[in-house]
């Protein structure tokens, strides 16, 4: 589910659709039984795919492998030869006889000050110092931006030789819609115009920054809501509360909660604008995918976000709430801006494609597999 699993599955199907030669296995780690009738909705209907289950938790598996240096990974895949292992999630096991890709899409160290108090635990922890070490270990790492890569190689130590970059593409369901009516579920709580945020609500998102940003022009935005897809956690909703009520905006924020992508590609078309405030991006895909909606993107300056934009989003310093405000008043108020940002954003997003992103990571695992 979520971000990782739309890569995962799309970066699949389209190497389905462009590669009927060499065989794919969809290694599957879980304790529970897969959902047979779930996998088969999204698997690819190919001869060269088939699926691989092992009765092993994900957890066990990383621990085992890089705590205990047993390759219970290598152990089950020994008798495919050849093999050119892809993780897609920031880590891989720790081979010594199979090739392998990882996948990382951002990289933020546990001392980092805006890396969570609350996720400080040592399960996190473990799970960061395996992102660290299966950079290390991996054939070839692929970023997910030039950003991410500068990350990787700077304060992770990956030589620059070993690190490509492959964009991600934006999922087909994110388009211009001709008809912008929300569900009515949703339409009870936007009445009117509305400025979408899209979470995770954590530290890097900055959310308590742009809204008092917008409360300190919400005069001049009479109408305006801040619409906010997310559940935060109790810890952060109890935060956000007490924020609200001090910038007296308690009708003017509405959290949606989580929604789905159909949900959320009707929020985009029907915004005033998608604000992005955070302080830390990867890469930053719901900016394209508000791009592809038609819906004008104001944006952080901040690590991948300009990168990934390119001249298609407004800008401004998410650290100061002045810049934050100004942006927001130009955005919502200068309809030439908004239809500039729009005509950006459709020739930005025709560089983020599946299918060429499957077209290099093939190019890729050809490449490793001759890796000496």
């Amino acid at each position: 589910t979520g971000g990782l699993g739309s890569y995962t599955r799309l970066l699949v199907s389209n190497l389905a659709e462009i590669d009927s030669k060499n065989e794919y296995l969809l290694y599957l780690h879980q304790w529970g039984m897969p959902d047979h009738e779930e996998l088969e909705k999204i698997l690819p209907k190919r001869k060269n795919f088939r699926l691989v289950w092992r009765r092993i938790p994900n957890s066990v598996s990383l621990f085992a492998e890089y705590k205990l240096g047993f390759g219970l990974t290598e152990f089950f895949l020994k008798n495919d030869a050849g093999t050119v292992f892809h993780g897609p999630g920031n880590m891989v096991p720790a081979f010594k006889t199979i090739k392998s890709v990882v996948s990382i899409h951002h990289y933020l160290p546990v001392s980092h000050p805006l890396f969570s108090p609350n996720a400080r635990n040592a399960r996190t922890r473990f799970y960061f110092s395996i992102t660290e070490k299966a950079a290390r270990s991996a054939t070839r790492v692929v970023a997910t931006s030039e950003n991410t890569k500068k990350d990787i190689i700077e304060q992770i130590g990956i030589p620059p030789e070993k690190v490509s970059v492959i964009y991600a593409g934006i999922q087909p369901a994110f388009r211009k819609l001709d008809s912008r009516a929300l569900p009515p579920a949703l339409a009870g709580k936007l009445p009117g115009k509305y400025i979408l945020f899209t979470g995770p609500l954590d530290e890097r998102k900055n959310l308590p920054a742009f809204l008092a940003a917008f409360a300190a022009v919400k005069e001049k935005l009479a109408g305006y809501r801040v619409a906010i897809t997310s559940n935060p956690s109790s810890l952060v909703a109890q935060a956000l509360s007490s924020l609200i009520e001090k910038l007296s905006l308690q009708n003017d924020v509405v959290f949606l909660g989580e929604v789905s992508d159909e949900e959320m590609v009707l929020l985009f078309n029907r915004a005033q604008c998608l604000a992005y405030p955070s302080l830390l991006e990867g890469f930053g895909s719901p900016t394209l995918e508000a791009m592809a909606c038609g819906c004008p993107v104001m944006a952080s300056n901040t690590s991948a976000l300009p990168e990934i934009t390119a001249g298609a989003a407004l800008l401004f310093n998410p650290r100061e709430q002045g810049a934050i405000a100004r942006s927001l008043l130009k955005i919502t108020g200068d309809e030439g801006v908004r239809r500039d940002l729009v005509a950006r954003g459709f020739e930005r997003i025709k560089r983020f494609s599946w299918r060429r992103m499957a077209e290099d990571f093939l190019d890729t695992y050809r490449a490793v597999l001759t890796t000496e």
